[in-house]
């Protein structure tokens, strides 16, 4: 959530707060996969939260490169941390949810400033969408 404020003032999020977030994430992530599971390794619970980064991280970076600047790389990074914390089943989702959140943000500020040049921050919504699927579903592994 404060990488979604500090984008919403700055329209940049800062690599110290997704680096911290991610690592948190991760750990976070093999806590819970490893204690639901007494046989399951941490070994696996590590390289299952880092698989589910990098999953999120890859669709996001299609996404930055398809969009020629529009969508920042600090929205890429916030991506993968949430598909850390997350979990597989709620990836789509957060995408889905995120969008959501997003498009009816931009038709707002649309209709408000009637300037399609606008650029407004993405990371407020990814991190409302994370936070959302975080209430309902939970962590991963949870």
């Amino acid at each position: 959530i404060l990488s979604g404020y500090v984008d919403a003032r700055t329209k940049r999020i800062p690599n110290a707060y997704v680096a911290q977030g991610f690592f948190i994430a991760v750990a976070a992530s093999v806590w819970l996969l490893t204690g639901t599971d007494a046989e399951a390794g941490w070994s696996v619970a590590l390289a299952w939260a880092a698989a589910l980064s990098v999953l999120t991280f890859v669709a996001l970076l299609a996404l930055n490169l398809g969009s020629r600047g529009g969508f920042g790389m600090g929205d890429v990074k916030l991506g993968g941390f949430a598909g850390a914390i997350l979990g597989m089943g709620a990836v789509p989702e957060f995408l889905l949810a995120s969008t959501l959140l997003g498009t009816v943000a931009a038709l707002f500020l649309l209709i408000r400033t009637r300037d399609r040049h606008t650029l407004f921050a993405y990371g407020p919504y990814m991190s409302a969408a994370a936070a959302i699927l975080l209430v309902l579903r939970g962590p991963a592994g949870a």
